[in-house]
């Protein structure tokens, strides 16, 4: 059930008010996000939050994914080529320096760690 289109027997003027409601997996087949970079995206207010449409069940509205989807691509397409290894399209230049030193260090400790074992064996 891929779009939720309330009213669906209003009148013409009514129609073209509405708004449309997408669920999950339509959102995530539309951005290429997995569910978990989603839920992160919303708490980081980095994508539009879901709209409560039942006791377990939201979705989101069709017009705002649109949107998000829209200013992904303007972005893209507006970033110098020279800086696209520089600066992270979400977090920033600090956040991206940040993560690779963390992944640096896990890097670190997992080689650590294997050269221990290996030499207590």
């Amino acid at each position: 059930m891929p779009n939720i289109k309330p009213n669906q027997g209003a009148s013409p003027q009514v129609q073209q008010l509405q708004t449309v409601l997408i669920r999950r997996k339509e959102v995530e087949r539309r951005t290429a996000l997995s569910r978990s970079r989603l839920y992160a995206l919303i708490k980081a207010d980095a994508f539009p939050k879901p709209v409560v449409i039942g006791i377990m069940s939201v979705a989101w509205v069709e017009a705002e994914v649109e949107n998000w989807i829209n200013s992904r691509i303007a972005e893209s397409r507006s970033v110098d080529n020279s800086n696209t290894g520089n600066i992270h399209p979400l977090l920033g230049n600090k956040a991206k320096i940040a993560e690779r030193k963390k992944l640096r260090e896990h890097i670190s400790k997992s080689c650590n760690t294997a050269f221990s074992v290996r030499g207590a064996i």
